[in-house]
């Protein structure tokens, strides 16, 4: 009993405490790689969302008075629009005179990483047959 109570009370070998530390790093490597890619979906998503809103943005107010025609620009953060707006057809005059039906179409873009990321939209819209923004 004596050997058995003194082998017993040894202590981890120098080979169990170095698994033990391989297998803790491992699981701390995975858990690392799990946050990050949260965080990294989570950055995604939140510029999409202004994407989306700047899109939507761009889109009323061309929606409010369309005419034909193209128009691009850039937002801060890197955003880049374009706004396309074509003619689909034209009504006869009435008592607030020609109106048109117009498409349009909205794209917002920018850079994540090495590519880049888009969104667009599209919609249509009544307006003044020739009429001028």
């Amino acid at each position: 009993m004596g050997a058995e109570r003194r082998r017993a009370e040894r202590g981890f070998t120098l080979l169990e405490v170095l698994i033990a530390t391989v297998i803790a790093a491992l699981a701390l490597a995975v858990l690392f790689q799990g946050g990050l890619g949260g965080l990294r979906a989570s950055s995604r998503a939140a510029r999409e969302g202004e994407a989306l809103a700047l899109a939507r943005s761009h889109l009323a107010a061309a929606a409010a008075r369309p005419a034909a025609g193209e128009w691009q620009g850039t937002e801060g953060d890197g955003f880049r629009w374009h706004v396309r707006i074509t003619a689909l057809a034209a009504t006869t005059p009435g008592a607030f005179g020609a109106t048109g039906l117009f498409g349009i179409q909205v794209a917002v873009s920018w850079p994540d990483g090495a590519a880049w990321r888009r969104v667009e939209l599209a919609s249509t819209a009544l307006g003044p047959a020739g009429g001028r923004p």
